[in-house]
């Protein structure tokens, strides 16, 4: 059995009147709940909203760093993820991630972390 990835992304807005996501967000996630969370490649996806509505983080647990890396690689994710960035850059929306690998006990055996982009 392969260790699970557990992903973890987070956006902060500079403001609430500049929405988080652009583009049909409902369609996304359909695409999303079909081919990754009802197959079983992703295992549990969650967001939350922080209290100052300025920061979403999203959490995401996936049964294995090949199907993350399927996930990323697929041309309707990546249209929506480069859409995405686009909008973040066009907006100022800072967008952090970490993923951790974890095995059958749960110990993180391995940690790595970036950014999708950062005003400077």
């Amino acid at each position: 059995m392969s260790n699970q990835i557990i992903a973890i992304s987070e956006s902060i807005r500079p403001s609430k009147e500049i929405p988080f996501y652009t583009g049909d967000k409902e369609s996304h996630d359909r695409y999303f709940k079909e081919n990754y969370l009802d197959t079983g490649k992703c295992l549990s996806r969650s967001s939350v909203v922080s209290e100052d509505f300025l920061g979403v983080r999203f959490t995401s647990i996936w049964a294995s760093n090949e199907d993350r890396l399927a996930f990323k690689a697929d041309p309707v994710i990546l249209a929506w993820l480069t859409l995405q960035t686009e909008h973040r850059k066009n907006n100022n929306i800072s967008h952090r991630w970490v993923n951790r690998e974890i095995d059958n006990s749960e110990v993180i055996t391995r940690e790595w972390t970036g950014e999708h982009w950062i005003e400077e």
